[in-house]
């Protein structure tokens, strides 16, 4: 348990105010058992609280101890007594003294009581908003993932246009499909050439290619009158199953070597990776 994030939670605000669930209140006392931390924190709060009162206490008037006195007794106070009391105080009978005491220490309790719901409402107040905060916090946290997901599925929805797109283009009986096996170490290899007999268009699918070294690309070539002819380049990091080339309006082969990145004018005959005849 990460005990400063206990103590920071408002659980200890709830148990002192007597808020906190019996659930909680026992949850509560079972870590104060354990953590000594979580006592020092309580107490804290408890005489944080109290010391609030007594510092906004009201001082009954200095007369106050002799008209006391005075009522418990039956004694009448004594002219020295009297004499320093002002015309107000003087007003006030002897049969009147209780009510006075009373009224008093009724407007002493009211303060306290007062000061008390103060506090308690300062700490309610700081309760709430620390919960305010948090589920502000979830509710920004989920608003940036409904973004992110509404992102993802635009850029999905986009990549699946693309890829029906380019599967119409290859589904039309006037393409023809050139198998491009690997060659000698990249046995493993294999791309697609659909060329389309009318247009001329060509378009290379990618089967199996190994991601190319930074700086390097690979590069489509058409075998023409027995001479290499780029046919384009290959961006992989596009991500695209059907990638259209360059046009070739005649062709007896086609091949894809790794060239560095932006293209080569003639083909490196050892670093081709696939090779097909037409």
């Amino acid at each position: 348990m990460n005990i400063q994030e206990y103590i920071q939670s408002g659980i200890i605000e709830s148990y002192v105010l007597g808020l906190a669930s019996e659930e909680e209140r026992l949850e509560f006392e079972s870590v104060c058992a354990t953590y000594p931390e979580v006592v020092e924190a309580r107490e804290a709060l408890e005489l944080s609280l109290e010391h609030q009162a007594v510092s906004n206490a009201v001082t009954p008037p200095a007369y106050l101890k002799d008209k006391i006195r005075s009522a418990i007794g039956g004694q009448q106070a004594s002219n020295e007594v009297t004499t320093s009391y002002t015309t107000t105080e003087n007003d006030y009978a002897d049969e009147d003294q209780p009510l006075i005491i009373r009224k008093l220490f009724s407007l002493r309790s009211a303060a306290a009581a007062a000061i008390i719901l103060l506090g308690a409402s300062t700490l309610l107040n700081f309760y709430f908003y620390r919960e305010n905060g948090k589920l502000v916090k979830a509710f920004n946290d989920l608003s940036v993932q409904h973004s992110q997901l509404v992102n993802n599925n635009q850029s999905m929805q986009a990549k699946l246009q693309d890829y029906a797109a380019n599967f119409e283009h290859i589904r039309n009986p006037r393409m023809k499909a050139v198998k491009l096996p690997g060659v000698s170490a990249n046995s493993s290899s294999m791309c697609t050439v659909y060329w389309d007999m009318q247009t001329k268009d060509v378009y290379l699918m990618v089967n199996n290619l190994p991601k190319p070294a930074t700086g390097m690309q690979y590069q489509l070539w058409a075998m023409v009158d027995g001479k290499p002819v780029d046919a384009g380049m290959l961006d992989m990091d596009k991500d695209n199953m059907v990638v259209k080339m360059k046009n070739i309006p005649s062709a007896t082969a086609f091949a894809v070597t790794l060239e560095k990145k932006g293209g080569s004018p003639t083909p490196d005959m050892n670093a081709m990776y696939v090779m097909g005849t037409i």
